[in-house]
């Protein structure tokens, strides 16, 4: 699963990060509430949606 995960967090930060900095900075929020917010979408994503569909892809490789 690390190594899954990994790469896939890895993605969604750098692919996720400047459009949340680039919304929130025109609505002159925070770095730290940005920094949260950031956070906070992307361990959504990840436990909600990208991990249990990559589980399902990946379970011969992860599961033998």
């Amino acid at each position: 699963m690390v190594i899954v995960t990994i790469p896939v967090i890895f993605l969604l930060l750098l692919t996720l990060v400047p459009q949340i900095h680039f919304v929130t900075e025109m609505l002159f929020i925070p770095y730290s509430i940005r920094f949260v917010i950031a956070i906070t979408i992307t361990v959504i994503l990840m436990t909600y949606l990208i991990m249990p569909l990559l589980t399902k892809l990946l379970r011969p490789w992860l599961f033998p």
